[in-house]
């Protein structure tokens, strides 16, 4: 005798032959057609039970009737809309690329520029942008393209260090601007380029008096100063700039430890958007402010005197909200 057969294997039916009907069959210059009959199809082995008889015959259901995995439901899922990058990435495109130049450099007596660089640098990038950093304002004529830079960022130190206390590096840091090194400067920023400047950007080019009505302010020898490095508190300077895009949503007092440049010669026009005293009985100074050039955005920022104060983190996002104010087209 045989393996015993499942209950349900007695009862079924044994299948019936079915005869398949072949399709019609075209000919290259015969228009007859003919119905051909196939041969019968040769019954397929059923799977046999565990146990010996065939499988039970399991009810058929629809896709809809099967039961949600657990802690999702249907329609009520969270839908995440890709962002545009990676949308792009799937299509095959890459998105556009925000391109910055960083021009460093300067005597070391005072302020560590590539530490300070490289934390802004990382600063940027953290924003979304392809950082390029040269170490001479002339390496910016080669540079300051039509198309290839958005952003220009001065975190530097290059004047002709007149006063006698700088003779010790005079010969290797005096600089004096070059007509072509201007003439790029001006051309990009009055073009729409974005300017953002640090620290001591504003004492650059003393040489080119226009540098100051580029960047909206400039140092000015004999009555500008700053204390010693120590605790300083900035303070947001009106409602109106609280609400500026580079200050929105950050607190309206910044501590970190840092200078101020005091009795800078600011340009009309200029949009104060912080202030700072030197000390306790000092007049407020205005230490961060927007101003627009040509049809290009500027952004000044009176801090960053080391790593440590651009890595500040309310210091960070002041900064990548800065680059991208003035990156940013007009509408």
């Amino acid at each position: 005798m045989g393996c015993p057969r499942h209950p349900r294997e007695r009862r079924r039916a044994r299948p019936r032959r079915r005869r398949h009907v072949g399709t019609d069959l075209r000919r290259r210059g015969d228009a007859a057609r003919a119905r051909v009959e196939g041969a019968a199809r040769p019954a397929r082995h059923r799977r046999r039970h565990r146990r010996g008889g065939a499988v039970p015959r399991v009810r058929r259901c629809r896709l809809r009737d099967r039961p949600e995995p657990r802690g999702r439901r249907r329609g009520h899922g969270i839908a995440h809309r890709p962002s545009a990058a990676a949308r792009c990435g799937r299509l095959g495109r890459s998105p556009r690329v925000t391109a910055a130049l960083l021009l460093t450099g300067g005597p070391d007596h005072a302020h560590d520029f590539p530490s300070s660089s490289r934390a802004l640098a990382g600063v940027l990038r953290d924003a979304g942008f392809e950082v390029t950093v040269v170490d001479h304002p002339d390496q910016l004529v080669g540079h300051l393209l039509p198309g290839a830079v958005d952003l220009l960022v001065v975190n530097a130190l290059r004047w002709r260090m007149l006063p006698d206390r700088y003779a010790p590096w005079r010969d290797e840091w005096a600089y004096r601007t070059a007509p072509a090194t201007s003439e790029a400067i001006t051309s990009f920023v009055a073009g729409g380029g974005g300017l953002l400047a640090s620290h001591t950007a504003s004492i650059c080019f003393d040489d080119w008096p226009e540098w100051g009505d580029v960047l909206g302010g400039s140092w000015q020898w004999d009555v500008s100063s700053h204390p010693p490095v120590g605790p300083v508190e900035a303070h947001t300077a009106s409602e109106r700039a609280a609400r500026h895009p580079v200050l929105r949503g950050l607190p309206s007092t910044l501590a970190l430890d840092d200078e101020v440049y005091g009795d800078l010669a600011l340009r009309p026009g200029v949009e104060v958007l912080m202030t700072a005293r030197r000390t306790p009985d000092d007049a407020e100074q205005p230490v961060v402010w927007a101003y627009r050039y040509g049809e290009g955005r500027v952004v000044y920022d009176g801090f960053g005197h080391d790593a440590a104060s651009i890595r500040h983190p309310q210091h960070a996002a002041l900064l990548r909200q800065a680059a991208a104010w003035v990156t940013e087209e007009d509408t």
